[in-house]
């Protein structure tokens, strides 16, 4: 292969840094100085537009976004592209429709590398750009993440629903205060309001537990813009509050969206304040959030250009400052969802909204594209009827399961349409229902079952990849079936990567990994992926170049540096690799994870001062003592400083003897240094003043396998079982072998029972929700 990385770039990767800071230098420059230009969008999940009083409400479930449209610019007729949050969010940052962009479904879809993104426009024009989302799937390998200079997603990490709007609000309006000295766009997306609307922390019905929900979020949002009046940032901002998507809430058959092209989950709310906070108005010209892109960019003062292809999306612009627009009535105004498809088989809704009449769409037809590959996929023929009598079996079986009604779940699934038992849901209802039978087993067989019965499906194929990655099954093999059939949906493709490398295959890894960007435009969220993968399939070099492309197209990642910096350590030059980190602290002053691998690179490195002192400014600002000392004794036992952990501890202990926390970290420092007995003494600590933890069980379930006592790890390995915590799964996978060589035949059996049935469906809100996870 032609090496083309600049001469030295592997000796030398604190090189390449410096020509991309210098970069980032060239670009800061050109930013305007003391200018107070603001934009700042939020958009909240699942908001159905009849929820405000704007929109035709009775009562005020969000009062503060009631009050701002009282007082400002309300779109009445304002439509969604997609009733589904990734494909809404990729055509609003882009002006384009959702699947001629490569986003079809919430998983399995990369934003395609010539797109052309809002972000990415204003960030090469001057402007700080910020991105504060709290849902699990808009991560990193999404691509909505390029040309952001900031990014927080409390969820991505944990891959878990994320309630925290009132935290997002706060790092944005940080955020916002940090750059007011330069335009400044901040995008905020509240997962919160999304099913099974959690945000609001109510019981009771759907309806009582959505709108709770909604008035939450409308809280958190009414601290928000106090904040930004009371720092002075609201005068020259332009606010725009909308939602991705409506909420069928049992209209049309539906429970929640993606089902459906009705009004209810494509009517939106979109409420604007100007610059100044200009005279209320109510503005009728049909519009599609596919408009905000263009008419941002314009508001913004910077050219619209046809990078990556024509816009669908129309500025908007004019309309908003002169109220005055194309006077466009019957403009078309083009939705789709493929969540049908992906989860029935059947045809893909695609629908043009012409006059306030919904027709099907024909591709051709002006602003409907074609359709794309999703693969070799069947289709499923059902009429109107039959559709609707789906729909509603679906949401029967689906309210059993959440119930816990298992046997009576499993019946009802007899009543479905033959032709739909073969289905995508069909197959993750079942095994769901299997689950929570306590019977694994079964639901592996039957996703395999109705997998090889529906013929080449990606979506059940993923289904069980996903099912066995649960279970700590191999799982190489059905990503395999899964990235065959998946047509344009990258991710899949990378999925299986991935899997080939944690199962120990990397040089096929590779091959799939190349296989993936095979016909993709070149992007940073491309590169990122496959330099991830390169790198940890040792070939640091190849990580590098892919890296290095990452941050020239998107060099406002923080990210993409933290990852060049493993690639430098990989490759033996560990100073190089803090210049980097050094580097993503100028782009992101805030990403705490910077701070946290500087402290790791200073402590490998002996200079333990700055190790705390990095550590020390990774933690929020809530962690006070003794707990940021434990926690930088917790940050040497990870690295294996023993002797530094153990110091750190004492300090603590002169002050509070009988922290639980320090006789935790004393008994996993002593079982470091295969001493249980000590372990023993410092673990039964930690229970006595703390309070039972699996973790401790299974510190202490480690201590007894070094003294070869099987029955007592059985003991407390038991009370580990009995938690269920799914932090603890990983390192129940390893079967408790010891570095004695020796194995536990009680221990291994009881281990592997335990992970067949672990981690049953409390609820099943994200495996059973037709509409979307």
């Amino acid at each position: 292969m032609e090496d083309t990385r600049s001469p030295g770039f592997g000796r030398h990767p604190g090189g390449l840094a410096l020509l991309l800071v210098i970069f980032l230098l060239l670009m800061v420059a050109c930013v305007p100085a003391d200018s107070d230009q603001r934009m700042i969008l939020i958009t909240i999940d699942s908001v159905r537009a009849d929820r405000l009083v704007a929109y035709g409400a009775s009562t005020s479930i969000m009062p503060r976004l009631d009050q701002m449209a009282a007082g400002g610019t309300v779109l009445t007729e304002a439509w969604t592209p997609a009733p589904l949050t990734m494909p809404a969010l990729a055509g609003m940052l882009t002006g384009r429709v959702p699947s001629s962009v490569g986003i079809v479904d919430d998983e399995g879809s990369i934003l395609s590398g010539d797109s052309p993104r809002l972000a990415t426009r204003l960030l090469a024009g001057g402007w700080a750009t910020g991105m504060f989302v709290n849902a699990p799937f808009i991560d990193e390998t999404s691509g909505l993440n390029e040309g952001f200079r900031r990014v927080v997603n409390p969820a991505s990490a944990s891959h878990t629903r994320s309630r925290s709007a009132p935290f997002l609000f706060s790092e944005a309006l940080e955020f916002l205060d940090l750059h007011r000295k330069v335009p400044t766009f901040a995008w905020i997306h509240v997962h919160d309001t999304h099913y099974p609307y959690l945000g609001g922390g109510a019981s009771g019905s759907v309806e009582e537990r959505y709108d709770a929900a909604l008035a939450a979020a409308d809280a958190a949002l009414a601290t928000f813009l106090d904040g930004l009046s009371n720092r002075g940032l609201m005068t020259d901002a332009w606010i725009v509050v909308t939602a991705d998507h409506g909420e069928a809430l049992g209209d049309g058959g539906e429970r929640t969206h993606g089902q459906t092209l009705s009004p209810s989950v494509l009517h939106v709310p979109l409420v604007v304040q100007a610059p100044g906070n200009e005279n209320p108005r109510r503005l009728d010209q049909p519009v599609s959030l596919l408009d905000l892109a263009p008419t941002l960019t314009d508001l913004a003062g910077l050219a619209l250009t046809s990078a990556g292809g024509p816009l669908d999306g129309r500025s908007q612009a004019a309309y908003l400052r002169a109220g005055e627009g194309s006077g466009d009535p019957d403009r078309p105004l083009y939705s789709e969802s493929y969540i049908p498809f992906f989860s029935y088989h059947l045809p893909p809704l695609r629908q043009v909204r012409r006059g306030g009449v919904p027709q099907a769409a024909v591709a051709g037809e002006a602003g409907v594209p074609a359709a794309p590959d999703l693969g070799p996929e069947p289709f499923l023929a059902l009429d109107e009827r039959e559709h609707a009598a789906l729909l509603a079996a679906s949401s029967h079986t689906s309210a059993l399961l959440a119930a816990q009604r298992f046997d009576e779940a499993l019946a009802s699934l007899s009543e479905w349409p033959a032709a739909a038992r073969n289905t995508p849901m069909a197959g993750r209802l079942e095994a769901a229902i299997r689950r929570g039978q306590g019977r694994p087993d079964e639901a592996i067989l039957a996703l395999q079952r109705i997998a090889a019965a529906a013929g080449p499906c990606a979506d059940l194929w993923s289904a069980l990849a996903g099912l066995q990655d649960e279970l700590g099954r191999p799982s190489a093999a059905a990503w395999q079936r899964a990235a065959d059939a998946a047509g344009t949906r990258i991710d899949f493709k990378l999925r299986l990567a991935r899997h080939l490398l944690m199962e120990g295959h990397p040089d096929q890894a590779i091959l799939a990994a190349r296989a993936a960007a095979s016909g993709q435009a070149t992007s940073a969220t491309l590169n990122m992926a496959l330099g991830q993968i390169f790198l940890d399939s040792g070939q640091p070099e190849e990580a590098q170049r892919l890296l290095a492309a990452a941050a020239t197209h998107s060099p406002g990642s923080s990210t993409t540096y933290r990852t060049l910096s493993r690639a430098a350590l990989a490759t033996d030059s560990p100073e190089g690799a803090l210049t980097l980190l050094e580097e993503a602290l100028l782009i992101d002053p805030q990403d705490r994870l910077v701070e946290k691998e500087m402290g790791d690179l200073h402590a490998q490195a002996g200079r333990l001062p700055e190790a705390r002192a990095a550590w020390r400014k990774s933690l929020p600002g809530k962690v006070s003592e003794p707990g940021a000392t434990l926690t930088i004794a917790e940050q040497f036992l990870r690295l294996g400083l023993y002797d530094e952990a153990a110091v750190e501890v004492e300090s603590v202990r002169v002050i509070t003897p009988d922290d639980p926390q320090a006789y935790y970290i004393m008994g996993q420092v002593a079982l470091a240094r295969s001493d249980p007995a000590r372990a023993d003494e410092e673990l039964l600590a930690a229970l006595r003043t703390g309070g039972e933890q699996p973790a401790i069980y299974y510190g202490l379930a480690q201590a007894a396998l070094m003294k070869d006592d099987e029955t007592g790890a059985l003991a407390y390995l038991d009370k580990v079982f009995t938690a269920n915590e799914p932090a603890l799964r990983s390192a129940l996978q390893a079967q408790l072998l010891l570095t004695s060589g020796k194995e536990y035949p009680a221990v291994r059996a009881a281990v592997e029972k335990y992970l067949a049935g672990a981690a049953l469906p409390a609820t099943t809100t994200s495996a059973t929700d037709p509409a979307t996870p």
